[in-house]
């Protein structure tokens, strides 16, 4: 009948085989020392069997199975000075102390060399990068209306008006089609269809209508579709896709 874990506690064949791996494994990381955890040029890494973390991490007070990691040095100090700081406790030396958990990672001494804005940049970097995004077109200057009798501008295009071409828009829309285009970023996008832009929140009576020669002034953004995504002063949900 096999042991349970609680039992396998006071087995004794059990323990002592324990006991042999574990002072095997201590005895080849122990060996590992002074190479710096280093044979031919290869890395060992060892794990502390406590928490299975890597030996780096591993907690070395004076009553671990790793206190041999940490190795204070008090060869520096004449014979008289260590005899009188070991019977005066107010006398407190400072030794050299190696720390072997530092060696269980690689470090570099060199820096990464510095490259200029150079011919010799341009090679190193590949600066014509294409396939991984497409840019975006920058945003144009908004237009304005045309002038009525006192010279003013019968409207103002700004972000975050919704407009439409006035001849399209009086004469009523096709099915599923509203002709309606947000602003914003300085770019107009369109509603795809009636519901993307009745789910936005607004009224066609909030639109400002416009020639089809300043619509077509406005440089083109991503059109706009029900998704998850909605516009900070819109009541709805609308997302880009």
């Amino acid at each position: 009948m096999p042991y349970t874990k609680s039992e396998l506690g006071t087995v004794r064949f059990y323990q002592e085989f324990v006991s042999d791996l574990r002072n095997k494994y201590f005895g080849e990381t122990k060996k590992f020392l002074n190479s710096k955890f280093r044979k031919n040029g290869i890395l060992y890494s060892f794990e502390d069997i406590h928490t299975g973390l890597g030996l780096e991490d591993s907690i070395t007070g004076e009553s671990s199975d790793y206190s041999f990691l940490v190795k204070e040095d008090y060869s520096m100090y004449p014979a008289h000075v260590l005899l009188e700081a070991k019977n005066n406790p107010d006398i407190t030396l400072t030794p050299e102390v190696t720390d072997h958990r530092e060696d269980q990672y690689s470090k570099s001494n060199t820096r990464y060399p510095l490259y200029e804005k150079s011919e010799l940049l341009d090679k190193v970097i590949d600066r014509e990068i294409s396939e991984l995004t497409t840019p975006e077109p920058v945003g144009g200057t908004l237009p304005e209306g045309p002038l009525d009798e006192d010279g003013s501008p019968t409207y103002i295009i700004k972000n975050g008006d919704r407009v439409a071409i006035e001849e399209i828009f009086t004469k009523g829309n096709a099915v599923g089609s509203v002709d309606v285009w947000h602003i914003q970023d300085n770019k107009k996008r369109k509603y795809l269809d009636n519901f993307t832009f009745f789910s936005s929140g607004f009224s066609k009576s909030t639109i400002k209508l416009i020639e089809p020669s300043a619509l077509n002034s406005i440089v083109d953004g991503k059109d706009i579709t029900v998704g998850w995504q909605g516009w900070p002063t819109d009541k709805g949900s609308e997302g880009v896709y």
